[in-house]
């Protein structure tokens, strides 16, 4: 059995490390704690966080004794668009995540696009059709979790951008929850200027989840 470990923190970071291993992306304490005797036990267990496996952890084997197990709980996290609309290629709303058995918004201070790619891109969607600050979708309840967003743009979940402490509201308030419009496009251009009445650009398409170019070979106005 694995006992609880001597401090909060360690615990704490523990029960991330066993739930990563176990295919979950979030690891808490729950009140809980049970007393149990076994032959083989791992004691002063002192996780970081950033192991991959329980047994890349620092830990000591002791003999037949009796200790203090933790429980925890293990969930995945989620992402949702809400107060908007949803169609099969088209999905507008308020932007919230779900973490620590909660639903919280996401702040809008220093949102960009590549920001909006990931969480587009993790709700299925291939396209940002635009960036709504300002709780353009209502002021959200609860926990602002995300807030200081830093992606690259080939991130495949928003968890995995850099971004403040989850729950660190700093500087941020639901007055700023940020909002999306996604949608799944066949078809675009990139690398040229865009307005109203104006798009330039490379042709590319979107075939079995990957974007491509189209060649040149042949082309004229009746394909354009």
């Amino acid at each position: 059995i694995v006992c609880r470990a001597n401090s909060l923190h360690s615990r704490v970071q523990s029960a991330k490390v066993m739930c990563s291993e176990l295919g979950y992306e979030t690891g808490s304490l729950t009140n809980g704690y049970r007393r149990h005797y076994s032959f083989y036990r791992i004691i002063n267990l002192n996780c970081y966080g950033n192991e991959t496996a329980l047994l890349d952890c620092q830990y000591h084997i002791a003999g037949y004794s009796s200790c203090y197990r933790d429980v925890i709980q293990c969930s995945k996290k989620a992402i949702r668009l809400v107060q908007g609309v949803k169609f099969s290629n088209y999905w507008s709303g308020r932007v919230e995540v779900f973490t620590n058995n909660e639903w919280g918004t996401v702040c809008d201070d220093y949102f960009g696009s590549q920001d909006a790619q990931v969480v587009c891109g993790q709700l299925g969607y291939n396209h940002v059709e635009a960036i709504n600050t300002s709780a353009a979708y209502g002021q959200g309840r609860g926990r602002i979790w995300l807030n200081g967003l830093g992606c690259t743009g080939n991130e495949q979940s928003v968890f995995n951008c850099t971004h403040r402490p989850l729950g660190d509201t700093y500087g941020c308030g639901h007055n700023e929850d940020v909002g999306l419009i996604c949608s799944n496009n066949s078809v675009r251009l990139v690398g040229g200027p865009k307005s109203k009445s104006f798009h330039a650009g490379r042709v590319e398409i979107y075939i079995n989840g990957q974007w491509g170019t189209v060649c040149d070979d042949y082309w004229d106005y009746s394909d354009a």
